[in-house]
């Protein structure tokens, strides 16, 4: 979450769209309210009750489904199975608990998507666009341009962003046909609503 009160705009951080990378930048800004803590991926509502009002202007940045649950599973593997200190530093029991979980289970990626699609929805938005506001959604996909987008709006230099923190280089991410097609009808609402209809 970042909230520029000067400029009336909020960040809203999805996450494995960048926002950790986002965060490290505007953290020397003196007039930005960064939190990559707590309140990291706050909603819009979260958001509204920690310095925005209903009057400021939201932006999000939005994932191709299949890239984005990829990246879930990637995040679980390389926190979790490559580096063995991870769960020893989390404070957050029931975060520590997902990761021994998963550390024991050691579940391919296919296996974690399809998890995941079983359960509960986890929308790309609907869970922190929770509230109605004026909101503007930005392209992963184009990760320098919407940053550009943001930083501008934020008031803040535009610097060079092309590379991206927690990168899955180095780790096979390939999933089976059938476990794409399930994302896709999934997240079909998001597909057709943020056009990656051709993925």
């Amino acid at each position: 979450m970042i909230i520029s009160q000067k400029n009336k705009v909020v960040y809203i951080a999805l996450p494995h769209t960048g926002s950790t990378l986002i965060h490290n930048y505007c953290k020397q800004f003196d007039h930005l309210i960064v939190d990559d803590n707590l309140y990291k991926h706050a909603s819009v509502s979260t958001c509204l009750g920690l310095g925005a009002d209903e009057d400021y202007k939201f932006f999000i940045f939005v994932r191709n489904p299949v890239d984005w649950m990829k990246s879930k599973w990637a995040m679980m593997y390389r926190m979790t199975l490559v580096d063995q200190s991870f769960i020893d530093k989390q404070t957050c029991q029931e975060w520590k608990d997902r990761c021994i979980s998963f550390r024991q289970k050691k579940p391919n990626i296919d296996e974690y998507i399809l998890q995941l699609a079983s359960g509960d929805k986890v929308s790309l938005f609907d869970r922190y666009v929770d509230f109605p506001c004026d909101i503007t959604y930005l392209k992963y996909e184009n990760f320098k341009q919407s940053c550009e987008t943001l930083f501008e709006k934020l008031g803040i230099p535009v610097p060079d962003l092309n590379k991206k923190v927690n990168s899955s280089e180095g780790i096979n991410l390939n999933i089976k046909k059938e476990t794409e097609e399930k994302i896709k009808s999934y997240f079909s609402h998001e597909i057709k609503k943020f056009e990656y209809l051709e993925k």
